[in-house]
């Protein structure tokens, strides 16, 4: 299991991101009389720039067998050829392209579970036939049954690998940011008391939201979110708070779990309780 986790990461090590790194050439082998090398054992690579990767050969009629294998591994850059040395320019992303390598990271993650699946089983196997044959007893071969298990469970999970690989490319959500946005649902993932910068000040409480766009805001409860509390959906807006200092948005009236809608009058309490509407 340890060799298959060590194989996903150099797979995640060679998907193109928006900055030079150096193991994407990791695959990527020459034609070196006669004999199929790894690029690094016929040039040096080095990265003088944040997006630029340059292939020095050690021997200069390599330039253009390097160049062609760069080619052949379709890594998504086109290898420039100096005379010297074989350039690789990174190239920011397009929106097309994450979409492109987010798919390939979740079919990477995807593989990787099911590889780890079949040593599981394959390995459950091979004991039950080993108690079978009396080399193993009945509680040994549950021991181990249980070993293999705990092995597994430590294993990343398939969403810690697709985020991962997220990160990676620098994956940016649809959702326009929170910014250019009047308000934002979200949901309170914490709600807690925090002391103000200025003196002798009373305790503000504030939650942390999970916006709909992914991202998590510290917002400042007013009065009218007294009741506010952990799973509790709202409504959220730009607004600096004085004296909390980080705190930049505020919890607006109305809770959408309690079907509130700002900036209307509606036959409610404060915050979301129902009232007997006249």
């Amino acid at each position: 299991m340890d060799k298959t986790l060590e194989s996903l990461h150099n797979d995640f090590a060679v998907i193109r991101t928006g900055r030079a790194n150096p193991k994407i050439l990791d695959n990527v082998r020459v034609d070196y009389y006669g004999t199929s090398t790894p690029i690094n054992q016929v040039a040096n690579i080095n990265v003088p720039e944040p997006q630029m990767i340059t292939v020095v050969p050690w021997e200069k009629k390599m330039l253009t067998e390097i160049e062609k294998a760069i080619m052949r591994a379709d890594l998504g850059i086109t290898p420039v050829n100096d005379g010297n040395s074989v350039r690789l320019p990174f190239p920011p992303l397009n929106e097309e392209r994450r979409k492109e390598m987010v798919k390939k990271i979740k079919k990477i993650a995807e593989d990787f579970r099911t590889v780890i699946r079949n040593i599981r089983r394959d390995t459950n196997t091979h004991l039950k036939e080993m108690e079978k044959n009396k080399i193993l007893s009945e509680d040994e071969l549950k021991r181990q049954t249980d070993n293999i298990q705990k092995i597994t469970d430590r294993m990343p999970t398939l969403n810690q690998l697709v985020r991962k690989g997220r990160e990676q490319i620098k994956y940016k959500s649809k959702v326009p940011a929170l910014q250019a946005c009047p308000q934002r649902k979200g949901v309170c993932t914490r709600v807690y008391t925090t002391t103000p910068k200025k003196p002798n000040s009373a305790l503000r409480k504030v939650a942390r939201v999970r916006l709909t766009n992914g991202i998590e805001v510290t917002s400042y409860i007013p009065g009218v979110g007294h009741n506010l509390q952990e799973h509790s959906v709202v409504l959220i807006r730009g607004g600096r708070v004085k004296d909390l200092p980080g705190v930049r948005y505020h919890i607006i009236r109305g809770t959408l779990d309690a079907q509130g809608v700002a900036n209307r009058k509606q036959g409610r309490s404060k915050y979301g309780a129902r009232k007997n509407a006249k």
